[in-house]
């Protein structure tokens, strides 16, 4: 529904299944860009929803971080790209898993609370399926403008921008 309401619905498969296997929901190589949001946490850390969506969303109960990125590494073809949102404390562990999986690193964008805030609590990362050599990590992500303050003018334009936008 969500999809249809954001003007998608030509352009959007929903498939529901078990990414750890993938071959038997998808042909290989189908897609020209992944998006995929691990969980952040792995067993045993932090504390487990008593919701069970938020508990799978969150742990990695049914896939870990090389599952999501094997899938992912599956469904993008040569040349497409993958793009991973992941904790930043993480990104290090996604970084290294990506080569295995014929998935070259090519961006980073810490994502910080708001500008001046010294530290990202999140990484975009995008990888290449079978991508040469060349890698650049952008200028921080803002999601406030300011401490406590309304959405950040990066942010807003991202939404304008957005074929979704309304209005």
């Amino acid at each position: 529904d969500n999809a249809r309401r954001n003007g998608f619905a030509d352009r959007v498969r929903v498939v529901c299944g078990d990414l750890r296997g993938m071959g038997a929901l998808l042909a290989a190589e189908s897609f020209a860009l992944v998006v995929a949001t691990p969980p952040y946490r792995s067993l045993g850390s932090g504390r487990l929803s008593d919701h069970d969506q938020a508990a799978r969303a969150r742990h990695e109960l049914h896939g870990d971080l090389v599952d999501f990125v094997r899938a992912a590494a599956f469904a993008v073809r040569t040349r497409g790209r993958a793009v991973f949102v992941y904790p930043a404390l993480r990104a290090a562990a996604l970084l290294a898993v990506l080569p295995n999986h014929r998935l070259t690193p090519r961006r980073l964008q810490p994502v910080v609370a708001w500008p001046g805030a010294t530290s990202a609590r999140l990484a975009l990362v995008e990888a290449v399926k079978n991508g040469g050599e060349g890698f650049e990590i952008l200028a921080p992500l803002p999601i406030d403008a300011a401490r406590g303050g309304g959405p950040s003018a990066e942010l807003q334009a991202m939404y304008a921008e957005a074929p979704c936008s309304p209005g």
